[in-house]
């Protein structure tokens, strides 16, 4: 089955995968927005305000030069897990996870995961600049205090772990 950007949805649950559960928040998607939002309808904003946080992002190109997009994730625990990720290690929204947690794993190469990674970042670079549904949320978990670290720091503080 083809999901998101077409890309087929990623099965692995091993241990090394589970890690990122643990460390570094999946990135909702423009389209993950778009499907949350039809799903909580008029309950969207105290929704995203419990469950999401803003990010200060992710590295994407931009006419050949290399910018920082803030992204939207999930909220994560004061251990630095998923809040969705729960102490038996299974996730609580797996069949309705953002891209960046269903889309990806552990397997997957870096050019792999870039290939993905693209279109999402293009797509969320693209709400930015139209000032959007994404770049609005962002602003509103942003102001309400509702921010995470980045994938950069959270991936650093996994290496100093020894857990990456």
């Amino acid at each position: 089955m083809t999901g998101q950007y077409g890309f087929d949805r990623t099965v692995c649950s091993c241990a090394a995968c589970k890690t990122n559960c643990r460390y570094i928040s999946g990135v909702l998607s423009v389209l993950d927005l778009a499907r949350y939002r039809a799903q909580q309808g008029d309950g969207f904003e105290l929704w995203a305000l419990a469950h999401l946080a803003a990010s200060p992002g992710a590295r994407a190109m931009r006419r050949g030069q290399i910018i920082q997009i803030r992204t939207i994730v999930p909220r994560r625990l004061e251990d630095s897990r998923c809040h969705w990720f729960t102490q038996d290690g299974r996730c609580e929204v797996h069949v309705n996870a953002p891209f960046g947690c269903a889309f990806f794993d552990c397997t997957m190469t870096k050019e792999e995961g870039d290939q993905r990674s693209n279109p999402a970042h293009a797509a969320i670079l693209e709400d930015w600049l139209a000032e959007g549904p994404y770049s609005q949320t962002w602003q509103m978990l942003h102001e309400a205090g509702r921010t995470v670290e980045g994938s950069t720091a959270a991936r650093e503080r996994m290496r100093r772990e020894g857990r990456w």
